[in-house]
C-alpha cells in the first residue's frame, strides 16, 4: 500500500523537486500537491495523507495558521506535519504550539535530507520503537496506587471509580522504550519527589529528586561509588572508611556526608564531592544501551543529606553537565560510521537549546548546524578532529536536540 504525502508550498519549483526526490527514493511513494494553504487544507480533508509537508510562508496564509486549522478539524486533527521553513524562530513558535507539527526541516535542503525526514518521520508516525536518536522525549508508562502520598497530576480513566485516598506515582520502564532525558523531564514536569533507580547492568544508581530538582545520585556500593572519584582521602578518612562504607551499603548515605557527621571532611567540600559524583555516576546511564529504570515517589531521602541543596537549574541543564562527565564509552553508544550524516534540529530541539548554557565547543557545534554540513564539515568548520565532533553530539543526541542520520541511513531511508 502506497503512503501518500501532501507537499504545500508555492514555489513551483520547490514543488516539482520534492516530487521528483521523493519519486526517486521510493516507488511506495504517491506524492500530492498544493500550491497554497487553502488548497492544502482541501486535499488534507478529501485526501488523508500519511505526511504533510508544509511550507510555512504561503501567500493566502503562514503555516501556523494552516497547522491551527488542520489541528481544529476532526478529519485532519490526526495528520502529522513536517515543517519547512527557513526562520528558526518560525521553526520554534509553531512546534511549541501545534502538537501536530511532528519535525521541522530548514529550508534549502538536499535532497538526502528531504528523503531522510521522510522516512524517518512515516515510520516514527507508523507506531514503530522511537530509536536512540529520535525517539521524541516519549513519556514512560505511569502507573497509580492509592496511598498517602501527594496527589497525581494524572487522572483516572473515566470508566474508574474516583480513588478516595491520594494517589501515588510510579514510573517504570527502559531506554529502549523511553529516551532518559524524557524520563527526567516528566520528573521534572511534574514535580515529583523521591528516587529514580536505574540499573544500567552493572550496580544501580539511585537519583533522588525533591519537586522535579535533582538533589543527589548515590548507590550502596561504597568502593564503586568512589570510583574515578578523583578525590584523595586522608588518613583518617582511610581509617574510618570500612566504618562509613558499611553503612553506605545500607542505607545509601554518600561516604562523604558520613566523613560531615565524624568530623572529618568539611561540609562544603563534602557537597562538592557530592554534586560532582552525582553527575559522574549518571554519566554511565547515557552510554547504556538499554537501562531500566523504576522511580518511587516520595521515597525520603538517605540519612545525613537532607540538607543537601536541590541543583536550581533545569533538569535539561543538570543532564547536560552530567553528560560533560562521559568519557570515551561514547563511541559505543551509536555506530556512529563515517562522520558523512547531518544533524538537525528535533521537533523540540530549538526550544530546548536556549534554555541549557552551552560552553564554547558546544556553542561552536550549534552554530555550524546546517541542512548541508555533515558531522565531517562541522569539525572542519570547528578545527577539531572527528571524535571531538562526535563527543559533543552525543549530548545533543541524549538531550534531544539534534538528530543524526549516517551516511548508509539517508542513502537506505
Amino acid at each position: 500500500m502506497k503512503q501518500k504525502i501532501l507537499a504545500i508550498d508555492d514555489s513551483l519549483t520547490l514543488r516539482e523537486f520534492i516530487q521528483r526526490c521523493l519519486a526517486r527514493q521510493s516507488a511506495d511513494y504517491q506524492i500530492v500537491l498544493a500550491k497554497d494553504g487553502t488548497e492544502g487544507l482541501a486535499l488534507a480533508a478529501s485526501e488523508q495523507p500519511d505526511l504533510i509537508l508544509l511550507d510555512y510562508v504561503l501567500p493566502d496564509m503562514k503555516g501556523d495558521e494552516v497547522c491551527n486549522r488542520l489541528q481544529s478539524d476532526k478529519k485532519t486533527a490526526g495528520l502529522p506535519v513536517v515543517l519547512m521553513s527557513s526562520s528558526a524562530a518560525d521553526i520554534k513558535r509553531t512546534q511549541s504550539q501545534y502538537e501536530n507539527v511532528i519535525k521541522a526541516i530548514a529550508k534549502p535542503f538536499t535532497p538526502e535530507l528531504l528523503c531522510a525526514t521522510v522516512a524517518h518521520s512515516l515510520r516514527e508516525v507508523g507506531g514503530r520503537v522511537p530509536t536512540h536518536r529520535d525517539k521524541q522525549s516519549a513519556r514512560p508508562v505511569v502507573a497509580t496506587t492509592a496511598s498517602n502520598a501527594t496527589n497525581a497530576t494524572i487522572k483516572a480513566p473515566a470508566s474508574t471509580a474516583a480513588p478516595t485516598a491520594k494517589t501515588e506515582i510510579n514510573i517504570m520502564g527502559d531506554s529502549s522504550q523511553f529516551s532518559m532525558i524524557g524520563v527526567l523531564l516528566a520528573l521534572e514536569q511534574d514535580q515529583l519527589t523521591g528516587v529514580l533507580r536505574v540499573n544500567t547492568g552493572g550496580k544501580p544508581l539511585e537519583l533522588y529528586v525533591v519537586s522535579g530538582h535533582p538533589v543527589l545520585v548515590t548507590m550502596h556500593d561504597p568502593a564503586e561509588y568512589l570510583r574515578n572519584c578523583g578525590c584523595k582521602l586522608t588518613p583518617g578518612q582511610i581509617q574510618a572508611a570500612p566504618k562509613v562504607g558499611s553503612e553506605q551499603a545500607r542505607t545509601g548515605s554518600p561516604i562523604f556526608m558520613q566523613f560531615v557527621e565524624n568530623k572529618l571532611m568539611p561540609l562544603d567540600e563534602a557537597v562538592s564531592l557530592c554534586h560532582q559524583q552525582s553527575l559522574r555516576l549518571f554519566a554511565h546511564v547515557w552510554t547504556t544501551p538499554r537501562a531500566s529504570f523504576n522511580f518511587e515517589a516520595n521515597a525520603p531521602l538517605p540519612p545525613l543529606t537532607s540538607g543537601l541543596p536541590l541543583f536550581e537549574g533545569t533538569m535539561s541543564e543538570w543532564a547536560m553537565e552530567s553528560l560533560r562527565f562521559v568519557g570515551d564509552d561514547f563511541r559505543s553508544a551509536m555506530a556512529w560510521g563515517e562522520p558523512t550524516g547531518i544533524p538537525a534540529y528535533t521537533r523540540k530541539g530549538y526550544e530546548r537549546i536556549q534554555l541549557i548554557p552551552l560552553n564554547d565547543e558546544e556553542l561552536a557545534f550549534a552554530g555550524s548546524i546546517s541542512p548541508t554540513h555533515s558531522l565531517g564539515k562541522i569539525a572542519s568548520t570547528m578545527n577539531t578532529d572527528v571524535d571531538s565532533a562526535q563527543r559533543i553530539l552525543h549530548r545533543f543526541l541524549c538531550l534531544e536536540i539534534f538528530d543524526y542520520w549516517p551516511a548508509s541511513l539517508l542513502q537506505a531511508a
